[in-house]
């Protein structure tokens, strides 16, 4: 599975598999220490940091009860399966965001943890705005966020451009 976690030798070091280099326990602190920085000062551009699924697992810890940022952009971030499994359930428990930039990232990478992110898109109390630009969805994610949008009235924008969709689901 190229989207897990994984532990480095003699544990100092996280790999996202096929996402990255590996970054260190320091270097992974420094970033979370960053993120909460952004997030308490009500920042929701994370654009080209590439936090990858540490990081954004972390962000999304911190997003769950936020009610200050309603757009969260994290265009460029190195966001794969794990990543987009750990913002469905900050989805699940935010009312406040409303856009949700996600272009250029890997979230089409584990259809599984896409599946859990398109329901979570689909329940969302507030989002409007989606962008899945470039994620390397293929028409088995397409279908799932489409089966899962036509329950959500909010949502009146969705750009799937750059993706790996066939003409068929389009």
């Amino acid at each position: 599975d190229n989207s897990v976690l994984e532990h480095g030798s003699g544990g100092d070091a996280f790999v996202q598999a096929g996402l990255g280099p590996a970054i260190s326990e320091e270097e992974q602190e420094r970033l979370i220490a960053e993120i909460r920085s952004d997030v308490e000062a009500g920042n929701g551009s994370l654009v080209d940091r590439f936090i990858g699924d540490v990081g954004i697992s972390a962000l999304a810890d911190m997003l769950k009860g936020n009610t200050t940022i309603s757009e969260l952009d994290l265009r460029g971030n190195r966001i794969g399966g794990i990543g987009g499994a750990a913002l469905a359930v900050m989805l699940g428990q935010n009312s406040t965001l409303e856009s949700l930039c996600m272009e250029w990232n890997s979230l089409g990478r584990d259809t599984t943890d896409f599946d859990t992110l398109a329901r979570a898109v689909g329940k969302s109390p507030s989002l409007q705005i989606i962008d899945f630009r470039n994620n390397r969805l293929g028409d088995q994610c397409a279908l799932a966020l489409f089966r899962e949008l036509k329950f959500n009235t909010k949502i009146h924008s969705v750009d799937l451009r750059w993706n790996n969709i066939s003409d068929v689901v389009e």
